[in-house]
């Protein structure tokens, strides 16, 4: 019988690895059943279960004959079984879980592996064995473009200090072994971020492309992006072209808007609405014609309403009529509060009526 080696499943891709590896513990689980040779179906049962081998507990279960003496023990057993299967699955995924929260990634793949060992036809745990590899897979890759995006700049400024120093000192060896290290570890980055600054043109990710490009850039090598460069800069300010016309675009909505809503008001004479809405229009950046026109009727309108009801104050507080100036005086409060005149007269109107009213 041949036996496909672990090693071998390593070199397949992530979804022949899973198969071949299902396989190999199905070929696995059928050779170590010479092992329990000897022993009758409880004691069996018992050593299946004691390994955890809850698949092969299952088809014992399963494949006891009716007519034999152990069968009605044996189906008992089942439902406890596939709850203990269930439950060492759960436990093998939590713990597995843990340990990639840790980033002992190989330990992971180990406990899934192991589990999957003892039950080769687990869903769950050959998807968990997947996802885990496509996870260590894409942490291990982030990891390497962001030590490659630190030491870019460390390397550029490095190189810029060991070739005055050779220049200075050439006989010193420790300069040139410093040197010829920056350019492995340079070589060693280079790929990694062109990789990533492509896949992430590819995904339109223009600033993180420019980032990773920046970084390659850095390195203290003879490197020509040029190219994927101006690619990336030409789609960044197309896209920050985009942005301003829509924010303009939005701008103008509201405006036109605000402007909508003025006219009503004023139709209305809703005068603390209207100063509201003026105030806010006058906020924007660019107004149409008509909408100055608008926004001018509306402060002329406030103007001349204030005025008139600043007058109308005074009248009723020359005539003695102190709540209906205060009334008149308040509201214009509320459409000029930092006038500090009217302030004052509504404090004095205040005063006269709270003495008038203390009187006995």
């Amino acid at each position: 019988m041949k036996i496909y080696s672990l090693k071998a499943l390593t070199t397949a891709s992530t979804s022949a690895k899973i198969l071949l590896l299902v396989i190999y513990l199905l070929l696995i689980s059928a050779c170590s059943s010479v092992q329990y040779w000897g022993l009758n179906p409880p004691q069996k049962l018992s050593a299946l279960l004691a390994e955890h081998k809850y698949q092969l507990a299952l088809q014992l279960i399963d494949q006891s004959p009716s007519d034999t003496d152990h069968y009605h023990y044996l189906q008992q057993q089942r439902d406890a079984v596939v709850k203990q299967q269930q439950q060492y699955i759960n436990q093998t995924l939590s713990n597995s879980q843990q340990l990639q929260q840790r980033y002992l990634w190989p330990q992971a793949l180990d406990l899934i592996q192991q589990a999957l060992a003892n039950n080769p036809e687990s869903s769950a745990l050959t998807a968990a064995l997947q996802q885990a590899q496509s996870q260590q897979q894409h942490f291990i890759q982030q990891q390497k473009i962001q030590l490659a995006k630190l030491e870019a700049p460390a390397l550029q400024q490095a190189q810029a200090i060991i070739e005055p120093l050779l220049l200075a000192d050439p006989k010193q060896a420790d300069y040139v072994t410093i040197q010829q290290l920056n350019r492995l570890r340079s070589l060693h980055h280079l790929p990694i971020l062109s990789a990533a600054a492509e896949a992430a043109i590819a995904q339109q990710q223009w600033q993180e492309a420019q980032s990773l490009l920046t970084a390659a850039q850095q390195l203290p090598l003879q490197t020509d992006l040029k190219e994927l460069s101006n690619t990336v800069n030409k789609k960044l300010n197309l896209a920050a072209q985009q942005q301003r016309q829509s924010a303009l675009a939005q701008q103008r909505q509201i405006a036109a808007e605000l402007a909508q809503s003025l006219d009503q008001l004023i139709q209305e004479q809703q005068w603390p609405e209207i100063k509201t809405i003026a105030t806010a229009l006058a906020q924007q950046d660019t107004l149409t014609e008509h909408e100055l026109s608008l926004l001018n009727k509306a402060q002329q309108s406030l103007s001349q309403h204030l005025a008139r009801i600043i007058n109308q104050g005074q009248l009723h507080y020359t005539k003695g009529e102190l709540q209906e100036a205060i009334n008149y005086w308040l509201e214009a409060l509320q459409l000029s509060p930092e006038d500090n005149n009217l302030k004052q007269r509504l404090e004095r109107a205040l005063r006269f009526k709270q003495n008038i009213d203390n009187l006995p």
